[in-house]
């Protein structure tokens, strides 16, 4: 076997170069093999050069290679008449079986996986009767894979990438634990998919030109698990290192995978700068009808009559490409668009031929996918009767293993946020985050005690319609976030299904119960700010000084403490800290003082109460009453 072609079996793609450069007269085959090298170093560049110049000098099979630099280059024109240009009559078995996995990877990126399927059969069967066709099982069954999982066949996609894996070398192993990986958070095998994320991931080095992969399906696991705010992230990471790898059609995908994200948060703006950007970047009819369906997503959200076109155009392109998955996501959407635009029947029949095609593919996993990008199919879903045919939808949305809840924070110390897995989410009535603050502190409200705490200064008719369209807000905005009311207790309560339902100003409250420097530093590592600062009912008012009373009582145990201990550097670094939180405590101010005068002096002292004095009497107008103690060389006052 050539010294090369051992190399790129075992994957030592780098040892391989170093043989070729070490070659005094290297044949064109040689060349071939040190640009299959280069290619899968990822310097792609150097690769074609060296490919061209094989195949000028006689070597046929390098077109073959060429063809696939061309590829993954984008240039896919290119690409397929390299390929056209090589002769079969030509070739061994070996290379006919690399050129039938290329012509099947032409496919593919074409867009048409059925005839990419049937290429790359033909392929398998030949590399099981071509000399040394060993070295090609893994790749071609990677390949087969792959045709097998765009058609929504996951299993079978999986069961191809379980059998290369046997005899896989390290580089290639990675590559096939990451499209398992995608796999198998489609059929919902959420455990297993970590598990093959880490060994891609571990393995990276490996195999530079699967890095970009990697971060998108990293990112579509953390989709499924409800992770939205994780997954964005995880897209834009995506975007970037395809963009740098010079890969668009990974770049464009992860665009998508950004765009649907920022459409279900209702950011509508923002989702248009990544459609655009993955408009651009789409080289295939699949690519092409994905961006008509998150265009109509994005038109739903807006209430723009143009999105049942788009969403109709996407359905079409994926039926004639044989795509079952995607097909099943675009009845989604058309059944969110008809319940906004207040068609119900329209809506159930959608959503029955979703759930029809979630039969065919064998379980409804890859459709919860799709399912946590419409927030507003969650409530539709969950009023759904058990006989109801489209409930098994929310019975997978239920049930997908190990989804870990999605974080969502009330932030309310210095703001009035919401954040779901740390991404803001949009919320347009002001006083949302107040109710919600509101409901959180008093479970099993009634309405009644809710006006009279929050609307007192408006009539009853007012406050109560403010009230209900706060809770279609939160229910809108986030999935699984209700208000539901309990007719038996007539009372309201928050529920969150699938959240993790956390508020600062409750951790803060535990923080200083807990007491002690340990629970003073947590309590002051989450005060960014006063409760709801611009909040001004007396319920809100209420919780702002019992928060603000209750850190400043520890804050000053605790100083007393250390004050005690003779600790004078950390009395002084504490109470200047203290002072941010209420600048005007006049007991922090002695505190501070007497640390000052402790450690720099008397002068230092007097020059610290005297700035002090001056931010107290301008913003408060007076003096504080006993101030000129603070002068005394006795220190503190008792």
């Amino acid at each position: 076997m050539n010294a090369i072609l051992s190399r790129i079996a075992e994957g030592r793609y780098a040892t391989g170069l170093e043989v070729f450069r070490s070659l005094v007269d290297p044949t064109p085959e040689d060349e071939r093999l040190a640009g299959v090298c280069l290619f899968n170093l990822h310097e792609l560049q150097q690769a074609q050069d060296l490919l061209l110049q094989a195949r000028a000098n006689g070597c046929e099979a390098a077109g073959i290679d060429l063809a696939s630099v061309y590829r993954h280059m984008g240039l896919v024109d290119l690409s397929r008449e390299a390929l056209d240009q090589v002769d079969p009559a030509r070739l061994t078995d070996f290379d006919r079986v690399l050129a039938l996995r290329e012509r099947g990877a032409q496919h593919f990126t074409a867009g048409d996986v059925l005839a990419a399927s049937e290429v790359l059969e033909r392929a398998w069967a030949l590399v099981h009767v071509a000399a040394s066709g060993w070295i090609l099982r893994p790749a071609v069954g990677h390949a087969l894979g792959l045709a097998y999982a765009d058609r929504g066949l996951d299993r079978l996609a999986a069961d191809h990438f379980t059998e290369a894996l046997r005899t896989a070398n390290p580089a290639r192993a990675v590559q096939l634990h990451a499209a398992r990986a995608l796999c198998l958070t489609y059929l919902g095998d959420l455990d297993q998919a970590s598990r093959d994320l880490d060994a891609a991931s571990e393995g990276r080095d490996l195999a530079p030109l699967v890095t970009p992969y990697v971060a998108y399906v990293a990112a579509v696991a953390a989709v499924a698990r409800g992770q939205l705010g994780v997954a964005d992230a995880g897209f834009g990471e995506a975007a970037a290192v395809a963009r740098a790898a010079h890969e668009p059609e990974t770049e464009a995908y992860a665009e998508l995978g950004r765009c649907a994200i920022a459409t279900a948060a209702g950011q509508t703006e923002r989702a248009g700068g990544f459609l655009e950007r993955a408009r651009r970047l789409s080289i295939n009819d699949k690519a092409r009808a994905l961006v008509a369906m998150r265009a109509g997503a994005r038109a739903v959200r807006a209430r723009q009559p143009a999105a049942f076109s788009l969403l109709e155009q996407a359905q079409a392109e994926f039926g004639r490409l044989g795509l079952l998955r995607e097909t099943a996501w675009t009845h989604l959407h058309i059944a969110a668009a008809h319940l906004a635009f207040d068609a119900p029947d329209a809506a159930m029949a959608a959503l029955a031929r979703a759930t029809d095609v979630r039969h065919a593919l064998g379980g409804g996993a890859s459709l919860v996918i799709e399912l946590r990008m419409l927030p507003q199919l969650d409530p539709w879903l969950a009023g759904l009767g058990d006989d109801a045919y489209a409930t098994v939808l929310r019975d997978d949305l239920r049930r997908v293993a190990d989804v870990a809840p999605a974080g969502l924070e009330l932030v309310t110390l210095g703001a009035h946020e919401l954040h779901l897995d740390g991404r803001r989410i949009r919320l347009d009535l002001r006083r949302s985050v107040e109710v919600l603050a509101y409901l959180m502190d008093n479970p099993g409200v009634p309405l009644e005690r809710v006006l009279l705490d929050l609307f007192p200064e408006r009539d009853s008719a007012h406050g109560r319609s403010y009230f209900h369209q706060v809770r279609y807000e939160l229910a809108r905005a986030v999935p699984g976030l209700k208000v539901p009311f309990d007719a038996a207790r007539r009372s309201y309560r928050v529920r969150a299904e699938g959240l993790s339902l956390t508020s600062d100003v409750e951790r803060l409250r535990q923080a200083v119960a807990r007491g002690g420097e340990t629970g003073l530093m947590e309590a002051l590592g989450l005060h960014r700010g006063p409760f709801l600062p611009s909040a001004d009912s007396e319920w809100a008012v209420a919780t702002r000084e019992d928060a603000a009373w209750s850190l400043m009582r520890l804050g000053l145990s605790v100083l007393r403490d250390r004050h005690l201990r003779g600790d004078h550097d950390g009395c002084q670094q504490l109470a200047e800290r203290l002072l941010e939180v209420d600048p005007l405590h006049v007991s922090l101010m002695e505190f501070l003082v007497a640390s000052v005068r402790a450690i720099e002096g008397d002068v230092a002292a007097q020059g610290m109460a005297e700035r002090l004095m001056r931010r107290f009497e301008r913003d408060i107008g007076t003096r504080p009453a006993g101030w000129e103690s603070l002068r005394a060389d006795d220190g503190l006052a008792n």
